[in-house]
């Protein structure tokens, strides 16, 4: 479903898929993905994650859940 956002290309887009691709493992679809993120986005971090969740009203419960799926797709530290 991710994959098929009519606004694929839009940074919150990135910020959606990085976690899930991390979850399931596909590191460098997540990697493509963070490098798309951070032509749009050149300071991204896990802070940058952390506060646009929070900007949109997500449980921290579930803001832990997507860090998780973030740290697991090996994207933050990567190079751009």
């Amino acid at each position: 479903m991710a994959r098929q956002n009519q606004d694929a290309e839009m940074f919150y887009s990135y910020l959606e898929i990085i976690p899930i691709f991390g979850q399931l493992g596909l590191k460098q679809e997540a990697l493509d993905a963070w490098k798309k993120l951070q032509a749009q986005l050149p300071d991204a971090s896990a802070k940058t994650f952390e506060d646009l969740w929070r900007l949109w009203n997500m449980p921290e419960a579930d803001i832990a859940k997507l860090m998780d799926g973030v740290h697991k797709s090996a994207v933050l530290g990567a190079e751009g």
